[in-house]
């Protein structure tokens, strides 16, 4: 299995992680001095600027973080009120309750997390923290590339009445897991097999590619960690879907976010409408908050690496931030960690649920944010479903509320139909409650054309996996390419299925052959 390439590593922190270096986030160029990929010449941005807050004795600085409770704070620099009340992971109701994600534990596989932080030492697990890269659990040097995992840390379990900020799950441990990603080394694909086979609760990844049709390279160790991972309940793992949509990248571009086992998070801004960069999919199960790409607009308030040296990013002054141990964070790599952390609440509520079926629960439970958005429309079942947000925001109280009575799921069913020939054909089986599509098309003549890609099910619902607005470089590139699709949730696999080629640019555009893989269960 051949090893992540070093350029691609710093694409990623570019284009996915947009965190810390406020303005990534519409950019796919690809920096070629490794030792400063970002420039340093960030204005300073006082927090102060956000006026009108309201802050709590143990937490001051969560005021600030519109994410948890978005009661119209006035959002960026210039004062525009950009923030829209209501628009949050609706997660304060469940602290209200008592409920904080205890006895989880999330790992952050990233850069590195700063263990020694004030806001994370107290739920740091360092038995179950590592380092593939040398140097210990936490980033080798201080500087802003490594900050990357403190921030995500900090969204995802900051602790509570701690002085700073609140994460989601508050009183989940965290696990930092530093694989590296251009911050002192760069971890191989061998090493993403052993990070991801552990028995931890919960992954949150905030990276991944942006390259066009990337090839899946760790699904295997993804499919051990939902059969082995929680004593058989199996591994939840969390991955961002990308930031890439300025280059009309989708997420259904990366062969490992079509993965069942794998849960893409796109990201929102404070209006609950996406981000500007949040790459679209068929793949894409919920949404969460990643902010602005600017300072003008609402960035999210985490943890950042301590100290006040003049280079730092996303630093603010602000008198309850004197260390200067927080910062601010965007991307889908902002969203990824809260989607993670709402994932503890829920096991906190109902430790026996399976990895399916919180999965399951986050997208039942999720709200239909931004409602004017024309791509929204309702599957077979019922659901509300959109490419650019999945099956909405995250809504943690209905969420946990959800947990508390779910009834649990049959055993898993598959079905699976190679090399079919004709453009639709007659599914039978015994599954009528989906759970994930995938799909593998034989396209012949792709050779610099743009077409649509989509798939219809028996209830007529569609899962457009590629878009005419790319132009397909090689005959090879969708050839036997995994596409995989959340959208048709409980609806019935019986009947006609299609797959349609649109719109093409191509005159000898062919669909040679075409295969499908239908999970879910019968009820």
């Amino acid at each position: 299995m051949r090893s992540l390439k070093i350029s691609l590593i710093y694409v990623v922190f570019c284009v996915f992680f947009c965190a810390f270096s406020l303005g990534c986030g519409e950019t796919s160029e690809k920096p070629t001095d490794a030792a400063a990929p970002f420039s340093t010449d960030i204005e300073a941005f006082d927090l102060a600027d956000y006026a009108g807050f309201r802050a709590s004795a143990g937490d001051p600085l969560s005021a600030y973080q519109w994410h948890l409770k978005n009661f119209g704070q006035l959002a960026g620099k210039s004062g525009v009120h950009a923030a829209k009340i209501g628009a949050d992971l609706n997660v304060t109701p469940l602290f209200e309750r008592g409920v904080f994600g205890a006895g989880s534990r999330v790992a952050i596989v990233d850069t590195g997390v700063e263990i020694t932080h004030p806001d994370l030492a107290a739920n740091i697990d360092l038995a179950a923290s590592v380092s593939y890269i040398g140097g210990g659990a936490e980033p080798r040097e201080k500087s802003a590339l490594c900050a990357h995992g403190t921030g995500a840390a900090g969204l995802a379990a900051a602790a509570i009445n701690n002085g700073g900020v609140v994460g989601v799950a508050p009183k989940a441990k965290i696990a930092a897991i530093n694989i590296g990603l251009g911050c002192g080394g760069n971890a191989y694909d061998s090493t993403l097999l052993s990070a991801f086979m552990g028995d931890l609760e919960i992954y949150s990844n905030s990276w991944g590619y942006d390259d066009f049709f990337t090839r899946d390279r760790f699904g295997e160790a993804l499919a051990e960690g939902v059969r082995n991972g929680r004593n058989g309940r199996g591994s939840l793992y969390f991955f961002a879907a990308g930031n890439s949509r300025s280059a009309r990248h989708r997420a259904d571009y990366n062969e490992h976010l079509s993965n069942f086992e794998v849960m893409p998070i796109a990201a929102l801004e404070s209006n609950g409408a996406y981000a500007p960069y949040s790459a679209a999919g068929a793949n894409i199960l919920v949404s969460a908050f990643g902010g602005a790409n600017s300072l003008d607009k609402a960035l999210v308030v985490t943890t950042a690496l301590t100290g006040c040296e003049a280079s730092k990013f996303g630093a603010f002054s602000h008198e309850l931030n004197a260390g200067c141990a927080y910062g601010f964070m965007n991307g889908t790599s902002a969203a990824t960690p809260q989607a993670a952390g709402a994932a503890a609440l829920i096991l906190e509520a109902r430790r026996d649920l399976s990895w399916r079926e919180a999965r399951y629960i986050l997208a039942a439970s999720a709200r239909q944010n931004d409602p004017r958005e024309a791509d929204w429309t309702r599957n077979g079942a019922g659901f509300w479903i959109n490419h650019n947000y999945g099956f909405g925001a995250i809504d943690a109280f209905s969420a946990v509320q959800m947990a508390k009575n779910f009834r649990k799921f049959g055993a898993l069913k598959s079905y699976e139909r190679n090399d079919i020939i004709s453009a639709d054909f007659l599914a039978q089986n015994d599954i009528n409650k989906i759970e994930f599509v995938n799909v593998s098309a034989d396209i012949n003549n792709a050779r610099n054309c743009s077409f649509n890609l989509a798939l219809f099910s028996p209830a007529g619902t569609i899962a457009e996996f590629v878009k005419n607005d790319i132009i397909i470089t090689s005959d090879f590139t969708l050839r036997d390419f995994v596409f995989g699709t959340p959208r048709f949730l409980d609806e019935n696999a019986n009947g006609i299925w299609q797959l349609a080629i649109s719109d093409s640019s191509c005159n000898n555009l062919s669909l040679e052959s075409w295969s499908i893989s239908i999970k879910g269960r019968s009820e």
